[in-house]
């Protein structure tokens, strides 16, 4: 009789194997899943991150063309090269004198007369940004 329930034992602790050998392909796989969903979803984190920074830095080029628009103008006003007296709602400057060498470029418009209000307008690839210049 002893015999016969260490036979049966073994024999359950064989098929016990038996039944949990898929098993740790399927915990591999399962693991496996989860690691690889984990690496997607942080590769995606990160290029929306890249995606966003760089058209910050097109924003803020865009913003600094616009300054530099407003500079170039309040100079011109100054110095007296510039009439912002005509009555008309176009560009300032001539097409082609409002590039600048990082391929941006900017506007400048009279909107307002008395009291003065300037519009410059910077763009940059897609962006555009602008200052407003009154007094």
């Amino acid at each position: 009789m002893y015999k016969d329930n260490k036979k049966n034992n073994i024999n359950n602790f064989i098929n016990t194997n038996k039944n949990k050998k898929g098993s740790a392909l399927l915990m591999g796989i399962l693991i496996l899943s989860s690691i690889i969903a984990v690496s997607f979803s942080v590769s995606r984190m990160v290029m929306t991150a890249i995606e966003t920074g760089g058209v910050q830095a097109q924003s803020v080029i865009s913003y600094y063309t616009a300054e530099a628009g407003a500079e170039r103008v309040l100079y011109g006003i100054r110095k007296g090269s510039i009439d912002v007296d005509t009555e008309d709602d176009t560009n300032i400057f001539d097409e082609g004198d409002n590039f600048l060498t990082n391929g941006s470029e900017y506007k400048v418009f009279v909107t307002q007369y008395n009291p003065l209000k300037i519009i410059n307008l910077g763009s940059f690839k897609t962006t555009k940004r602008s200052v407003e210049l009154s007094f």
